[in-house]
């Protein structure tokens, strides 16, 4: 359901006030359906390593071994355990689709006859998510296919005792935006914007902002246990998420200039913005990345700013054929070849060393020093931790020769 307005304010028709409310549900993704109901299969089998040579294992192998010559295994686990056999109720019942809700209201005047100016409030939530939510089982990790903080994964009886409920998944951006248009007249136009914003919540969306944009819809590795909604006070992690950016300025133009050999066309695009939080990572139970310090406590990388540029010439092939034309362009991206910092390690504990473990994992969520756990654990520290690790992509320069007939 969608519902919009537009009111001419002065009658004249260059105030315009406008806004509109729009509810928005998600169409199912095949990503979920197909690792969590059997389609896609993960076991682990750990067998004892008596020599290296692994050649010398002749034993058979046992029916629910996949290696043969192997021993059988003293343990397996099984990482994609169905969530839709109906005996496990692992399918919240009551489950319903992704649901966000959109609501903007603006100003807009016109200028002149070719330029405006707008104005635009714009606030986008979440109502409600699906994910597999995860818990620990004697056979592996378990999940349920429901709406984080409804249904099933609040019930008491779904948790353990010391665990606690699931929270709602949440995602709220509001953003402010000023926005100059000249459209095209006396050979040039352009459009500036200027966007304050702030995007907060614990769920980047179906493609996972905390993990660099991993698209697994549904199935990314939020709430896929209960350790990586918390902190090292026990307390929710909540903040701004990984893509805020809360200043953006955007400038776009063109402008043709008209000669006896053909018309040529030069296009800057320039972009600076506010650069994103970064976040400590220590991993934890089942390899699970915990936010310790809470969101954004390594504050952001640096302020994110690129120039492009497009040069193209046209000119017609003979002035007894005007409709025949040839276009040559070169398209520059990352002009003034930048090479700035767009992302950084988080991980806080060494790559090579495990994770951190508890003796019971509900002491988990009574608040812990992770400092000195990794210490008693003789863990130790990754030396990338907080150095650059991405950058923007340098000088890319495209050449087009185009044929009109």
């Amino acid at each position: 359901p969608r519902l919009g307005f537009a009111w001419d304010v002065l009658g004249d028709g260059k105030t315009k006030l406008f806004g509109a409310f729009g509810l928005f549900y998600d169409t199912m993704k095949y990503e979920m359906p197909r690792g969590s109901f059997g389609g896609d299969k993960w076991k682990d089998y750990v067998y004892p390593l008596d020599d290296p040579d692994i050649l010398k294992l002749k034993a058979p192998a046992p029916p629910n071994s996949p290696l043969s010559g192997f021993p059988k295994p003293f343990e397996i686990v099984d990482w994609r355990i169905p969530s839709n056999d109906p005996s496990d109720n692992t399918i919240d019942p009551n489950l319903k689709p992704m649901r966000r809700r959109v609501w903007d209201i603006g100003l807009e005047r016109a200028l002149s006859d070719t330029m405006a100016l707008n104005v635009r409030y714009t606030h986008n939530s979440l109502d409600r998510a699906i994910e597999d939510v995860g818990t620990l089982g004697a056979a592996g990790e378990i999940y349920f296919i429901a709406n984080p903080g409804f249904g099933i994964t609040v019930n008491p009886k779904t948790w353990d005792p010391g665990f606690p409920m699931t929270p709602k998944a949440k995602r709220n951006y509001d953003a402010v935006e000023t926005r100059i248009e000249k459209r095209f007249s006396r050979n040039y136009t352009f459009v500036g914007s200027y966007t304050w914003s702030r995007l907060w919540g614990n769920y980047g969306g179906l493609a996972s902002s905390d993990e660099n944009g991993r698209m697994s819809p549904n199935v990314n590795r939020y709430f896929d246990l209960p350790f990586m909604s918390y902190d090292k006070s026990g307390k929710e992690v909540l903040g701004l998420l990984a893509t805020d950016r809360t200043h953006s300025f955007k400038f776009f133009g063109s402008y043709n200039l008209k000669s006896k050999v053909g018309a040529t066309t030069f296009g800057p695009i320039f972009i600076a913005q506010s650069g994103t939080p970064l976040t400590t990572e220590v991993t934890m139970v089942s390899s699970t990345p915990i936010f310790v310090n809470g969101r954004g406590d390594l504050g952001r990388t640096p302020v994110y700013s690129q120039t492009d540029f497009l040069l193209a010439h046209e000119f017609k092939v003979s002035p007894k054929h005007e409709h025949l034309r040839v276009k040559v362009d070169m398209n520059v991206t990352n002009l003034f070849n930048q090479a700035t910092t767009v992302n950084s390690f988080a991980g806080y504990l060494h790559s090579n060393d495990g994770q951190v473990n508890f003796d019971h994992e509900a002491d988990f969520f009574k608040g812990f020093d992770y400092q000195k756990m990794m210490t008693a654990q003789k863990l130790r520290t990754d030396p990338r931790f907080k150095l650059p690790n991405d950058f923007l992509g340098p000088r890319d320069l495209r050449f087009g020769l185009h044929f009109y007939f």
